[in-house]
């Protein structure tokens, strides 16, 4: 489903069964739309977004000398979800997560946002919610704006 600019505040939800794919401006020009992974915040003013990316080489160089960095790249299995992802290159970077104001998102998007459904494993975001606790490039903001009990507790 395709979310032009005026709903993609509504659009971008937690939910343990969607990915959103879009372009994102900070990224480079060329650089092709993501698949992002809703997270649970504590204030629903505010989007938490985690990336998938294909550059898993790229990040491992980048954060070599940090082994919590390095834990922080989190490889979905192969059926994880619902077989978008195609390369075993893929890693969500938890040291990189999207974290703004809903009102802002337009500004941050290029184009439509696409919703996805598929089934996220409650692992896969146990995986994910770990990997921001223990990221030491996230600020403490980021860090304490997920909400933990949602994702643990989820059934």
């Amino acid at each position: 489903m395709d979310f032009p600019f005026d709903t993609a505040t509504e659009a971008i939800r937690w939910t343990s069964n969607s990915l959103f794919l879009f372009r994102n401006r900070t990224y480079k020009t060329e650089a092709p739309p993501h698949y992002h992974i809703g997270l649970p915040p504590l204030d629903n003013n505010y989007v938490l977004l985690a990336k998938l990316t294909s550059q898993k080489d790229k990040l491992k160089r980048r954060y070599e000398p940090s082994k919590e960095a390095l834990s922080c790249l989190i490889p979905p299995k192969a059926g994880d979800l619902g077989g978008f992802v195609k390369s075993n290159d893929t890693v969500i970077d938890c040291n990189d997560i999207i974290y703004h104001n809903r009102a802002e998102l337009p500004q941050l998007i290029v184009g439509e946002i696409k919703a996805i459904d598929v089934n996220i494993p409650k692992d896969l975001f146990i995986a994910i919610a770990n990997g921001i606790k223990l990221s030491p490039f996230l600020s403490i903001n980021i860090q304490e704006a997920v909400d933990y009990d949602a994702i643990f507790n989820a059934t």
